[in-house]
């Protein structure tokens, strides 16, 4: 089922609602990484491209051009989007390995709309490389 315009618009408000809560203090607990080359953590607004391998697993580059992998519940017709939204599912503003998160796609898509996500980690180099062009962000 395409998500509506509608839909989509507060899907883009709640993640924008969910980084201004990041920045709220916290329980204490201590800072994880967030961004920078071989950091384990990411910052969803960073991505800068995005590859469905197939309906299970998506690689997404951030900005300083790590690529993480992340495995879906079956996101129909990904390959298909122009574009998706990272919605951190448990709040926050940074994406780590484990972590749960909701994909919005494009509208053109014939999917669930969001489809879910764990955040399985940082690719190296080397694995990077190894993706077949059609996979690699």
């Amino acid at each position: 089922m395409p998500i509506s315009k509608a839909r989509l618009a507060s899907l883009v408000v709640a993640a924008v609602s969910g980084v201004a809560a990041a920045c709220a203090p916290t329980d204490g607990a201590a800072p994880r990484p967030e961004t920078g080359s071989g950091q384990t953590c990411f910052l969803p607004r960073q991505v800068t491209n995005f590859r469905f391998a197939d309906d299970d697993t998506v690689y997404v580059r951030s900005q300083r051009r790590d690529v993480y992998r992340l495995t879906t519940t079956g996101c129909l017709d990904g390959e298909a989007s122009l574009s998706i939204a990272l919605l951190p599912a448990g709040g926050g503003s940074r994406l780590c390995p484990s972590d749960r998160v909701d994909i919005a796609l494009s509208p053109n898509t014939i999917g669930p709309n969001p489809c879910r996500a764990r955040v399985e980690g940082l690719l190296t180099p080397a694995e990077v490389e190894a993706l077949p062009d059609r996979a690699r962000p």
